[in-house]
């Protein structure tokens, strides 16, 4: 499937926000606006097959906060299963890991956990 800048990209008004009061919003995240789950999953899909296609040689899928975590999650079964997928989280867990802050953000700190056991494949 093609998409194109009109199919993944709106601005909202956000109220209530002093961080910023507008949003780029893809509608077919399923996040800011319903879309149904077919379409989300099917646009999930197409940017997986994307991403393989331009990097068949990537061997690590990394989800950044919240909702990305799902696309990414669902870009990542387009790879081969050598591939590993890892997801940021807010969540204070035991072991190593890379601490990041997304400060725009409502939940500016994500953390990367590094060991093994909290690797995750899809």
């Amino acid at each position: 499937m093609h998409y194109n800048q009109k199919d993944l990209l709106k601005l909202a008004k956000r109220y209530q926000n002093s961080k910023r009061s507008y949003l780029l919003v893809n509608p077919l995240q399923a996040k800011h606006l319903a879309v149904s789950p077919e379409k989300s999953l099917a646009m999930m899909e197409t940017f997986g097959k994307m991403l393989y296609q331009n990097h068949p040689e990537a061997k690590l899928i990394i989800g950044f906060a919240e909702t990305a975590t799902a696309i990414a999650a669902a870009a990542a079964v387009q790879f081969p299963e050598d591939a590993c997928f890892l997801h940021t989280t807010r969540e204070f867990l035991s072991g190593e890991c890379l601490n990041f802050k997304e400060e725009h953000s409502h939940a500016v700190e994500q953390r990367l956990y590094l060991s093994r056991s909290e690797e995750r494949r899809v």
